[in-house]
């Protein structure tokens, strides 16, 4: 295969993963509460130590406060932190049992 027809082939694969990220990612968002924005999922819990690690699909500041919910209620509040390692971010639980897999939203 010619350096060219790797490079659109490779493109190709690069848009084709993004379009089906996009399709998951829609049919998530389209299921959440009308007023708040799907922001990411609770990866990891370590209620021990009083954070959770999140996968973020959207840029959350260090500091914002953000909500989780499991089942269409709020189950739990956090507050984001600075570390971060990609799409993995770092919060503090503020109040509430966050677990594996619940919704992390906010409000516009």
């Amino acid at each position: 295969m010619s350096r060219g027809g790797r490079f659109l082939f490779g493109l190709w694969l690069t848009l084709s993963g993004l379009a089906l990220v996009g399709c998951v990612s829609s049919s998530s968002v389209a299921t959440a509460p009308p007023a708040q924005r799907l922001v990411g999922t609770v990866h990891h819990v370590n209620p021990r130590a009083g954070f959770v690690v999140l996968r973020c699909t959207l840029l959350l500041s260090p500091g914002e406060r953000v909500t989780v919910m499991r089942e269409g209620r709020q189950v739990a509040r956090l507050i984001m932190r600075p570390e971060s390692n990609g799409s993995m971010r770092a919060a503090d639980i503020e109040e509430g049992q966050p677990l594996r897999g619940d919704w992390v939203v906010r409000s516009p």
